[in-house]
């Protein structure tokens, strides 16, 4: 069984009060394996009121935050699934990104834009 967890970050007034409502969304999933990167005090209060402290990881904003919390979670060999905070699930993800992961035999999976021919990192695959 591998390490998994799903990661986002999130901060600022316009967004702090949807936290509640996307920790359910990943929840109704059964996607309990979900790390906030709060990035402000705001974020990080509204992240603990739910309870579940141990997924309200405190930060700084910064544009490498996207690669930080990742890449720490790989040196602790745990596999990461990224997904920018304005993704909304339709389903849970995880058995598709592992199946991609394994058939295509690579260790990052990075999305692509649906109108241009480039990637999108809003969501992104890290295989420790």
């Amino acid at each position: 069984v591998r390490n998994f967890l799903y990661i986002t970050m999130v901060f600022g007034s316009q967004y702090v009060p949807y936290i509640p409502r996307f920790v359910s969304r990943a929840e109704a999933f059964g996607l309990s394996n979900l790390v906030l990167f709060c990035l402000d005090d705001a974020a990080l209060d509204a992240c603990r009121a739910l309870g579940q402290t141990e997924r309200c990881v405190p930060g700084t904003p910064s544009i490498l935050n996207k690669f930080t919390l990742p890449l720490m979670y790989l040196w602790l060999e745990i596999d990461v699934f990224w997904l920018d905070f304005d993704v909304f699930l339709l389903q849970d993800p995880t058995p598709f990104i592992l199946g991609e992961a394994q058939r295509r035999s690579v260790d990052l999976l990075v999305s692509g834009s649906f109108a241009d021919d480039c990637i999108c990192s809003g969501l992104v695959f890290f295989k420790a």
